[in-house]
């Protein structure tokens, strides 16, 4: 068969899907709804969680995985130099002192600048202590004492005979107040008072250079390799546990992620498969027609296909740009334009892909039928036409053509 389609044939079906497209405008909304939804699903999905993973990274970025007990100035000077090693902090390994002030507990500790940034505190002013009675303590203690938070004042701690009791503060610490327990930093010239003649309990926090490509228990035994050669086991290193729980639970929310779109991607093929197996067995007489007139096989599923194809360029960025704006208010925080343009391709290429398996059956159902199924197929809309047209019908038994057949005369039969 020659077809007659030959000449602009891309114009050609390109405006023969427009039609198909206009005509079927309840049934091609909803398949647009259909992908837009599931578009808009699993963007917001995507941006929810792994926004949240960049959120948890960017608040641990810089913060300690693990702290190496007991080290001498010695030991912390070299794990400063270790190029394996990131950042290092000097804390020290446990409380100098606890004070119990009724119903609020003080720890009372020391952080050097490195440290502190490490545990991510903040100081709403001043600096952190250096002098033997300066002092840094948090603002919403001072408040439930009843003392104005001002640099300058003097507080008074009751820490032992070798030390003073008299402390001025010199800086204030940001803090929640969640559970009525707080930290005071004090100095390490009080330290060497304090501890006179004997070693300070030093702890070193540190943070691995390239942690940030490696899973959890990589990096735990990446740790315990680099501190081998400075003479540290496992029971001389405290990993993180805040550090390594958070990334364990996104990991496990990241595969959760992926099995639920791959849920939302199975429902969205389902009902595409369903609406366009739906439409192309109920045009069947129509795509007969257009075989009659010269369309090839080829040239129909090139019309299905590009039905489809303005379908998914109409739902596919709509989904996109609602799910992108819903993830952002989900997590304003967690908003990376780097991660929403990727997420927004990997869901284009999803959902085009999801498409086009759907419809590979409908295509071929459309690219099979012959031209004689355009006189041989009667629909049932024809079928319905034909039982509620107006025009008179005469049953056909023996009364009613009686009079037809022998019309009766005045003069009777001769």
């Amino acid at each position: 068969m020659i077809s007659l389609f030959t000449a602009s044939s891309n114009k050609i079906i390109s405006s023969l899907a427009d039609k198909s497209i206009w005509a079927d405008r309840r049934r091609n909304i909803f398949i647009i709804t259909t992908i837009a939804f599931a578009s808009c699903l699993m963007m917001s999905l995507a941006l929810y969680v792994f926004g949240g993973s960049y959120q948890t990274g960017k608040f641990y970025r810089g913060r300690l995985q693990a702290a190496v007990l007991y080290v001498n100035p010695e030991q912390f000077a070299a794990l400063s130099e270790d190029e394996a090693i990131d950042q290092t902090g000097l804390s020290l390994v446990m409380p100098l002192k606890e004070l119990r002030i009724g119903k609020d507990r003080l720890s009372v500790t020391y952080y050097d600048e490195a440290a502190f940034l490490m545990y991510s505190h903040e100081l709403t002013q001043g600096r952190l202590p250096e002098a033997e009675t300066e002092i840094a303590i948090p603002v919403s203690y001072l408040e439930k004492q009843g003392l104005e938070p001002a640099l300058g004042q003097s507080v008074t701690l009751e820490l032992g005979q070798k030390v003073p009791s008299e402390y001025t503060v010199c800086g204030l610490i940001k803090d929640e107040d969640a559970n009525s327990s707080y930290e005071v930093l004090v100095s390490q010239t009080l330290l060497e008072s304090w501890f006179s003649g004997m070693d300070i309990p030093y702890s070193a926090l540190i943070r691995m250079a390239g942690s940030e490509v490696m899973g959890t228990d990589e990096l735990k035994q990446y740790i315990l390799d680099r501190m081998e050669p400075y003479g540290f086991d496992e029971a001389d290193i405290a990993f993180s546990s805040s550090y390594f729980s958070t990334f364990d639970n996104a990991s496990g929310n990241m595969l959760t992620t992926v099995l639920v779109s791959i849920l939302i991607v199975i429902a969205c093929s389902t009902v595409i498969y369903s609406l366009f197996y739906i439409s192309v067995t109920g045009k069947v007489k129509e795509y007969g027609r257009l075989r009659v007139v010269g369309i090839t096989q080829k040239q129909m599923k090139r019309l299905v296909r590009k039905e489809s194809r303005k379908l998914s360029l109409l739902s596919v960025p709509l989904g996109i740009v609602i799910g992108s704006i819903i993830g952002y208010l989900l997590i304003p925080g967690g908003w990376y334009l780097p991660n929403t343009v990727k997420f927004a391709v990997i869901t284009a290429l999803v959902m085009e892909i999801t498409v086009r398996l759907s419809i590979r059956k409908p295509v071929r159902i459309a690219a099979s039928v012959s031209p004689v199924e355009a006189v041989r197929i009667t629909t049932t809309t024809d079928v319905a036409k034909l039982g509620s047209t107006k025009k008179l019908h005469r049953k056909i038994h023996p009364i009613p053509l009686q009079g037809f057949i022998f019309p009766a005369t005045g003069n009777g039969l001769s």
